[in-house]
């Protein structure tokens, strides 16, 4: 199994970092458009890994949020919202 990778999920996949007030609002306040996007592609969809440009290490803050909350309970709770 070689698994699945993504790459630039958060620009490809809809520009995320700048994300369109519906999105922001769908989404809540508990989480960033990216934090989501990356839990729910970790969790529902199976990808393994998703490549990630940055600029600056401030960049990879909600990547690293999402990946902390990955083992959590309560990111399924986040991920229904």
């Amino acid at each position: 199994d070689m698994g699945v990778f993504q790459i630039s999920p958060f620009d490809k996949g809809g520009k995320l970092y700048r994300p369109s007030a519906t999105v922001a609002a769908a989404i809540g306040p508990e989480l960033s458009p990216i934090a989501f996007a990356a839990l729910h592609s970790w969790k529902t969809q199976k990808i393994h890994t998703a490549s990630v440009g940055f600029a600056r290490p401030s960049d990879l803050d909600e990547v690293i949020e999402a990946a902390r909350l990955y083992g959590d309970e309560k990111s399924d709770e986040l991920l229904k919202a």
